[in-house]
């Protein structure tokens, strides 16, 4: 518990096995009467399972939930709809996706779009128009976490509509960021609440936090001085449990034990370290101390306070009154009633309703310049330029660079020429670092140094067995970036290299080092 518990209700109750969701609802009731919101509770299981079946219990008994399954993107029924909206514009004979696209009332294969994410801001839109006013609403989390995580592709991989659907298909399963919501019971996992803390935590099935588990493992024993010798060091799959005692592996026996004793009784400290308020730890009362944490918990507490029977329950404190606690305006109005949808186009919409939506700029020092724009800084200009030309092979793809940096947002529409014309020039200026073929590109490439550290080039050139690195600089000179680029050089002089050769470019004065 946190230094704040000792101002609340710690409690610990040791039932019957089957008894444990009983004593969890029971809890909840005691707490929400002490003046709690659903959200001042959480519930800290071992795994997922444990997880689900919470879950699951509580949405029968009427309770809103939040946990990591209910956070998963896929799992939102808009955003299943929108990806098969979007599937519907990549192939209009989809099936499912047509079939959404005619109950919503519009062609796919007629949708005009500038980008991914106006794509993706006008699918929601006519996704919003058909849907029940209360059901969009609910989904407004997700379709925000939805748009945020097309923005982070696009970042990336850049607008194509199948590299993102491939990307949706067979990658990972993005997350909802977990709000604050205050209609909400919460139920989260032990390892994923390490550095949070929460009013109330209920920590059910304690005993399933055990100190040891068997296991099979591949060791390497000591075969010296034995029968086995003559073989020399081999490595067994074995099963290491107490009758590896006394055996060639009661070694690694000893040494997994203490190995799973320590990770267990950390996993148990941080359970027991979340709460802020009051803490309730729900156990099988036949839980052993010889196996788990609770069953040393309970044998503890029975030295200090002697019970017998089914349940025993220790109490210390009384139950906070929640009434009293501090909770900040954003807090309660955490859930979003509304997805303000606008279109992610530079240029001034002429449809009827819809404005230009603001793009937000992550670089900080872009809100501190004299001119006070961040279009019109150097650096934010600087970074503009290098991401164009990052995206650049052959000079012929500079056109369609400077366009895509136009069309998400990042380059004014008036400047389109004069970018292109400047770095046109400055290309032209140095045919050997952009050969039309012959040679192998790589633009941004990772390459992993000796000491592990990874470094990326901004441009590198082999061709006839001679590499040439250029790296972009639209800045001040620092004598840093000379060591910087000697260690690109360096690197691919260990990878076999014969002939490196390894430039700094001033991009907006053309002075090469």
């Amino acid at each position: 518990m946190t230094k704040d518990t000792a101002e609340g209700l710690v409690e610990a109750i040791f039932c019957d096995a089957e008894d444990q969701d009983l004593y969890i609802l029971q809890t909840i009731r005691e707490v929400m009467e002490a003046g709690a919101l659903p959200g001042d509770i959480t519930i800290l299981v071992r795994n997922n399972t444990e997880g689900s079946h919470v879950a699951s219990m509580l949405m029968d008994e009427g309770y809103n939930v939040i946990s990591d399954d209910s956070l998963r993107l896929k799992s939102s029924p808009a955003v299943r709809k929108l990806v098969s909206l979007l599937a519907s514009v990549r192939n209009p004979e989809d099936t499912i996706g047509s079939f959404l696209a005619r109950e919503a009332g519009f062609d796919a294969g007629e949708l005009s779009y500038h980008s991914l994410p106006d794509l993706c801001e006008r699918l929601v839109r006519i996704l919003k128009a058909g849907e029940d006013r209360e059901s969009f609403d609910s989904e407004t989390l997700y379709i925000q976490s939805f748009m945020d995580y097309v923005q982070d592709h696009v970042a990336t991989n850049g607008n194509s509509l199948d590299s993102f659907l491939k990307s949706w298909e067979d990658g990972e399963d993005p997350k909802v960021s977990s709000p604050s919501d205050t209609g909400a019971v919460r139920v989260m996992t032990i390892h994923k609440s390490k550095g949070l803390e929460f009013p109330y935590v209920i920590l059910p099935y304690s005993d399933k936090v055990g100190l040891y588990r068997s296991g099979t493992s591949w060791t390497v024993p000591d075969v010296e001085g034995t029968a086995l010798e003559k073989m020399g060091k081999a490595a067994f799959d074995v099963s290491l449990s107490s009758k590896s005692e006394g055996t060639l592996f009661e070694e690694d026996y000893q040494k997994d034990r203490l190995l799973q004793y320590i990770d267990n009784i950390n996993l148990y400290y941080v359970a027991l370290t979340r709460a802020s308020k009051g803490m309730t730890i729900i156990s099988d009362i036949g839980c052993s101390a010889e196996r788990s944490m609770a069953g040393i918990l309970m044998e503890y507490l029975k030295s200090q306070d002697p019970q017998s029977g089914s349940p025993l329950v220790f109490r210390r404190g009384e139950m906070y009154d929640f009434t009293k606690l501090d909770r900040s305006e954003s807090l309660v109005s955490a859930r979003v009633s509304d997805y303000p949808s606008f279109p992610l186009n530079p240029e001034t919409s002429t449809e009827e309703g819809e404005r230009s939506r603001l793009r937000v700029s992550s670089e900080a020092l872009d809100f501190f310049t004299e001119e006070g724009s961040a279009a019109s800084s150097a650096r934010h200009n600087g970074t503009v330029l290098h991401d164009i030309l990052s995206r650049v092979r052959i000079p012929s793809d500079l056109g369609s660079s400077v366009h895509q940096a136009v069309i998400a947002g990042e380059l004014e529409a008036s400047r389109e020429k004069e970018v292109e014309v400047l770095l046109a020039n400055r290309i032209a200026g140095h045919p050997d670092w952009f050969p039309e073929k012959g040679a192998k590109i790589l633009n941004e490439t990772s390459l992993i140094d000796s000491d592990g550290r990874e470094w990326r080039p901004d441009r590198v050139v082999v061709k006839d067995g001679t590499v040439t690195i250029i790296d972009y600089k639209f800045g001040q000179k620092d004598p840093g970036y000379r060591s910087q680029v000697a260690r690109y050089a360096a690197i691919y002089r260990r990878l076999g290299f014969g002939k490196v050769n390894a430039f700094l470019w001033y991009v907006p004065s053309d002075e090469v080092e």
